[in-house]
This record gives structure tokens, C-alpha cells and sequence, in this order.
């Protein structure tokens, strides 16, 4: 036997080993193949990947306990995920685990695979949804979001809604830092499941997915802002919001601001009659009644020093820094890139980023 074959050969053995020695249960070095269940003779067993280095993954593959293998069926094909799920005449299991009291005969899952139900309980990524009633729960038209005849589910936690009736989905369920739903009594913040109380159900509503206000009671996300008066509290731009008495960013107080001039102006700008502001920053080498916003870069020219423009009768500025060079006649923020009538820029530095060549035609 020649060194080719003999090399080909010692290497087709040591695949060979990988793959298939070792024992039926317990970690394992192998070719990917996906988590899922094996059955053998009367036993099942579950096998789970681990880490991977790109060539091998570690496989780990553990008997099921209590599953019987003459009538077990791997939930594979139904749809992608499934083969998470197995059942036997009895039981439904999820990862190799038993499901406590599951019915394996009435077992089914909803159109979002990660959602089932049986007979007895309704279930979430195999985990039961603690007094959710199987006969009438059904998806609300988000992926994590289900009710049945005496609640609504976040996932597997009960929201507790004392009002089925007024509940209203405004965002996106459970997305971090943002209102998603309300009712009369109660609003939603994040994925915890904890109602926040609203003191007038009557007049709440939900002014962005930040503030919400009633008659009574301005709200930023948990938090009840004790000293604004709702009845003159209004949304601005770029996080900004005021009263008759006060600015705020971002639920937070913003005292410097003078609320009865203040303005937003856009792309995180804001003045009054004395002062301009870059979010809560004071811009005191800004001009207040020469200043102008003229807008932000495209995602690809973020930067460390922010992605809005604006000028005065001085300077043009990136965020609160002045660009140097820049003619103030000609300079634009845009798509078409940000550049004045000699160069593109990067911030407040000259770039080659947006043109083939740093300097534009001579107009």
C-alpha cells in the first residue's frame, strides 16, 4: 500500500472513531447533527450540541427517564424547533425532560411552535403557563404575547389584568425600556409581567414608548414624575419633553432649560431664549439666534463625537464641536454625504469616506 492511500485511510479511521466510539450516553465528540431524540430498543435518549470549534461539536447525549421507547415519537418535521419536543402514549417531554401532568393524546402546538397545549395545561418553550385555561387561550398577534378567558400571558408569566375589556397593545411586547400595553387599571413596561398602577384609567394614554400621562399623573417608564403637571405636559423631540414649570430628558429634570422658550429643534437639539443645548449638554459657544440645525449623517458616518450638524453666524458644528474650515454658505448634512464646497467630512475631520477624491469641482 502506497503512503497516499495508507494516509487516506488512517484518516478515514480516525473519522470513524470520532463520530462513533465511545458511549451511547454521556459528552461526546462528533459531526454536527442537531439536537433531537434517538430511540433504542425500549429506551429513548436525548442528544444536545454544546460547543463547537467548526469542525466537531461537542454532543451531549443523556437517557430520558421514564420514556418508552415502543411508543415514543420525536416531534421533528411538524415545524422548525419541534424536535425539541417527543412524546410517548403518555407523556410529552421537552429537551429530554418530562412535562409533569401533560397529556400526550391531546397534545398540539399553536401556529408559533414555541407555543402548545394539551387537554390540561398550555405551555411555553415547554414550560407550563401556570392558570392558563387550554380551551380558550390563543395568540394575541405578537410571538410572546397569548391570553385565554381570564387573562393575558407574557410568555409563560400572567399579566394579572383586572381589565380584559380596555387592554391594549401599544409597542412591541415586552421590548426593553418601552411601554407596550395598558388597560384601566395598569401599564406594561418591559417583559417583567408587572403592572404599573395608573391613578386615572379614564384619561391614561400613552404619549410615545417612553411617557404616558393621565389627568392626575405624568409616568416615564416606571416611574411616576411627582413634580410635572399633566396638564401641560407635552412631548418633544429627541427625548425632550416640558410642563409649564420644567424641561426633562429622558424622565430626568433638565433644570437649566427655561421651559416657557425652550424648543426642540431636532437631531438632539434644543434651545431657549438664553442658551442652546445638545441633548443635556449646555452649548454655550453656540449663537441662539443665528443657530440652525441642518440635520445628521448617514449610519455609516457615525462617530465618537455624534452624528448631528448645525451651524451659527460662526462656526459649523458636529454635535457640540466646531468643524474646522468649514464654509458656512455651502456646508449640507445629508445622503448625498456631508460636505461643504471644497470637501466631504467625517465629523469635524475632512474624509475621503463619501467622494473618490477630498476635493469637490470648483463651482
Amino acid at each position: 500500500m502506497n503512503r497516499s492511500r495508507l494516509a487516506q485511510t488512517f484518516l478515514v479511521v480516525i473519522m470513524l472513531c470520532l463520530v462513533g466510539c465511545g458511549p451511547s450516553a454521556g459528552a461526546s465528540i462528533g459531526l454536527s447533527q442537531g439536537d433531537g431524540y434517538e430511540v433504542k430498543g425500549n429506551e429513548v435518549y436525548y442528544r444536545a450540541e454544546g460547543r463547537s470549534n467548526g469542525l466537531y461539536t461537542e454532543v451531549n447525549t443523556q437517557l430520558v427517564a421514564g420514556a418508552d421507547g415502543r411508543t415514543f415519537k420525536s416531534l421533528a418535521g411538524e415545524g422548525y424547533g419541534k424536535e425539541v419536543y417527543g412524546k410517548d402514549a403518555q407523556h410529552v417531554f421537552y429537551r429530554g425532560a418530562l412535562i409533569p401532568d401533560s397529556d400526550a393524546a391531546t397534545f398540539a402546538f399553536f401556529e408559533q411552535w414555541y407555543y402548545a397545549r394539551d387537554a390540561r395545561q398550555v405551555y411555553y418553550l415547554g414550560a407550563v403557563i401556570v392558570g392558563a385555561d387550554p380551551a380558550t387561550f390563543e395568540l394575541i398577534g405578537e410571538d410572546t404575547l397569548g391570553r385565554d378567558k381570564q387573562d393575558y400571558y407574557l410568555q409563560q408569566t400572567p399579566l394579572h389584568v383586572r381589565d380584559l375589556a380596555s387592554f391594549k397593545v401599544t409597542g412591541k411586547v415586552g421590548y426593553k425600556d418601552t411601554i407596550w400595553a395598558y388597560d384601566r387599571a395598569a401599564y406594561y413596561v418591559e417583559s417583567d409581567g408587572v403592572g404599573i398602577p395608573i391613578a386615572d384609567g379614564s384619561t391614561f394614554q400613552v404619549l410615545n414608548s417612553a411617557y404616558a400621562k393621565d389627568a392626575k399623573q405624568v409616568y416615564y417608564l416606571k416611574t411616576i414624575l411627582a413634580e410635572a403637571d399633566a396638564a401641560t405636559f407635552q412631548m418633544l423631540d429627541s427625548g425632550y419633553a416640558k410642563d409649564a414649570k420644567q424641561v426633562y430628558h429622558d424622565g430626568t429634570v433638565f433644570a437649566e432649560a427655561d421651559a416657557a422658550s425652550f424648543q426642540a429643534l431636532g437631531y438632539n437639539y434644543a434651545k431657549d431664549a438664553q442658551q442652546v443645548y445638545f441633548l443635556t449638554t449646555v452649548f454655550a459657544a453656540a449663537d441662539v439666534q443665528t443657530f440652525q440645525v441642518l440635520g445628521g449623517g448617514t449610519e455609516s458616518q457615525w462617530s465618537s463625537d455624534g452624528t448631528s450638524y448645525a451651524k451659527d453666524a460662526k462656526h459649523v458644528y458636529c454635535g457640540v464641536s466646531v468643524i474646522p474650515g468649514a464654509d458656512l454658505a455651502t456646508f449640507e448634512a445629508g445622503d448625498s454625504g456631508i460636505k461643504d464646497k471644497h470637501r466631504y467630512y467625517r465629523c469635524t475631520e475632512p474624509g475621503t469616506e463619501f467622494a473618490t477624491e477630498t476635493a469637490l469641482p470648483a463651482k
